[in-house]
């Protein structure tokens, strides 16, 4: 199976989220394979360093996170964006594998 995780998923895990922890496990058991963009990996390093963030969030396990991201994720080159989406960085990640089931 895979996933697109958006980027607040990921900020609430490293809050130690109760609800968003499973997901982090399931993953990390290789119960689905994270699909994401060079651009989701930059929000996430972005995001995680917002200063009302950084202050609740250990930087050694948000960089952990990050580099299992880029090691372990399919990362998925986004050509287009769709005109109409509220997060067009989601929806771009999860069309080519979803193409390439066709």
């Amino acid at each position: 199976m895979r996933i697109v995780i958006d980027t607040n998923i990921w900020i609430r895990i490293l809050l130690r989220g109760r609800i968003t922890l499973p997901i982090l496990e399931a993953w990390l058991a290789n119960r689905f394979r994270l699909v994401t963009s060079a651009e989701l990996l930059q929000e996430y390093n972005r995001v995680w360093q917002r200063p009302r963030l950084r202050k609740n969030i250990d930087p050694n396990q948000a960089a952990t996170l990050y580099r299992q991201m880029q090691v372990r994720a399919h990362i998925v080159d986004l050509k287009t964006i769709p005109p109409q989406c509220r997060d067009p960085r989601i929806i771009q990640s999860w069309l080519p594998p979803l193409m390439a089931w066709q």
